[in-house]
């Protein structure tokens, strides 16, 4: 295992997390399944889809460029 240089830090709703957290503990620790999927879309193995009714808080986030 390598060494741990960066730190990322999200903000989410307690409902939110507590959800992730549950989904989490099946596969390890919050933490380690979030580096999981980091690694997995930085190396294209996760893809995201825009969803079909993003919240509008979100929505430049699946703006499509021209």
């Amino acid at each position: 295992m390598s060494i741990k240089e960066k730190v990322f830090c999200v903000r989410m709703t307690e409902h939110s997390y507590k959800r992730y957290a549950n989904h989490a503990k099946k596969y390890g620790t919050p933490s380690n399944v979030a580096r999981e999927l980091f690694a997995a879309l930085s190396e294209g193995r996760l893809v995201i889809t825009a969803p079909k009714n993003p919240p509008t808080t979100i929505n430049q986030l699946w703006k499509t460029e021209s």
